[in-house]
């Protein structure tokens, strides 16, 4: 929400209050986020449900990370954490 906020600030009027303009734009996000949710995750199946004839049984994939993601994920945090050190201190937060 805040970087939405952030790249739409040249469009803000000022018609309303700052505080009501970005109550508006999280409001539409989390619109946003209901509307993607109903819409993707409508199927619920229960993983106790027997198959239906001539179907294959259910099969679950391991949702956890590999060892590839866990690195990348470790070198990304590192990156991030590089360049926030090097954000100005009149930019960074109190």
């Amino acid at each position: 929400m805040f970087l939405k906020a952030f790249k739409g600030i040249r469009k803000f009027r000022g018609g309303s209050s700052l505080k009501t303009w970005l109550y508006r734009i999280a409001i539409r996000e989390a619109l946003n986020h209901r509307r993607w949710f109903k819409r993707h995750l409508q199927k619920n199946v229960s993983i106790d449900a027997e198959p239906d004839e001539g179907h294959a049984p259910l099969e679950i994939e391991d949702g956890g990370a590999t060892p590839f993601d866990q690195l990348a994920s470790l070198e990304i945090q590192g990156a991030v954490q590089t360049a926030l050190a090097q954000v100005p201190e009149v930019f960074a937060a109190p």
